[in-house]
């Protein structure tokens, strides 16, 4: 009697422990599965995150504007420009690589102003987003041409290290009226690689500008000794130029009526009253 008593609990007790065990396999399965749903739904996360900031890097690369200073709009480019300094050379490089790659194929389909238009644009950007390690030794700008309507003999490399942009007070202003062509101009990938070779990814992301920035940044220009030093009549192995300083300036100011105002501001005014006198 007494050992079917001890069978009868040794025989609960197995089944007792079978249920255990099987619950608490269902429970492990159970976990497991969720942590692989977990891993799927932030695999999806992440990749889709990857493609939105893809997507944001492309459009801001797209975005960038024509530097000529009738066209220019510096809020635009600096808000291009530091869409891929904040992103950080890793993603940038490979979205700019796109962009080239995508640039060629205008010539590949017969539309060489189209491919001239862009090609300009992003070497105008890449001159932007790279600075040189040695202060002794600017980055050269792109070789598309030569500056038209500014005292270009007389431009030194050390003086205006970012032609066709003036930087001052963090704002990237255009110094650039076009360009005359003469032959093949430079690719937007061979810079690209002259600047990763030669200089260095920006770090400091530029100042959104607005218009007393931007119009205090100009006359600061127009009043330094580098601006008053350059020669406005001058030739050189057969080349010569004789242009109009104040006419200049007051061009280089047009870029001020391109920028996007927060407030309602007359530019039109500002900028007619704004033409420095007796420089």
């Amino acid at each position: 009697m007494r050992e079917r008593q001890v069978d009868s609990e040794r025989l609960t007790m197995n089944k007792s422990a079978n249920v255990i065990t099987r619950a608490m396999r269902m429970s492990a399965m159970f976990a497991t599965s969720i942590l692989r749903l977990g891993i799927v739904f932030a695999v999806i996360f992440l990749r889709e995150c990857v493609f939105a900031d893809s997507n944001r890097i492309d459009s801001a690369i797209a975005s960038f504007p024509d530097i000529c200073v009738h066209q220019y709009r510096s809020d635009v480019a600096v808000h291009s420009i530091n869409t891929l300094i904040v992103a950080g050379q890793d993603a940038a490089y490979p979205a700019l690589d796109r962009r080239i790659a995508s640039i060629r194929l205008s010539i590949t389909n017969n539309q060489f102003d189209v491919y001239a238009i862009n090609n300009q644009r992003l070497c105008h950007m890449i001159r932007l987003l790279f600075v040189s390690t040695n202060n002794n030794n600017p980055l050269r700008p792109p070789q598309l041409g030569l500056l038209t309507s500014l005292p270009v003999l007389s431009m030194n490399r050390f003086d205006w290290p970012c032609l066709p942009f003036f930087i001052t007070n963090g704002i990237p202003l255009s110094i650039h009226f076009g360009y005359r062509v003469s032959g093949i101009t430079e690719d937007a990938g061979d810079y690209f690689k002259y600047c990763r070779s030669n200089g260095v990814f920006r770090k400091d992301s530029f100042i959104t500008p607005n218009y007393i920035a931007e119009s205090n940044a100009l006359k600061q220009v127009f009043s330094s000794s580098i601006w008053k030093s350059l020669k406005w009549s001058d030739s050189e192995f057969g080349f010569s130029y004789d242009l109009d300083r104040n006419y200049t300036e007051h061009e280089l100011l047009q870029q001020l009526r391109n920028l996007d105002l927060a407030t309602n501001i007359d530019t039109s005014i500002k900028v007619k009253g704004s033409v420095p006198n007796g420089h």
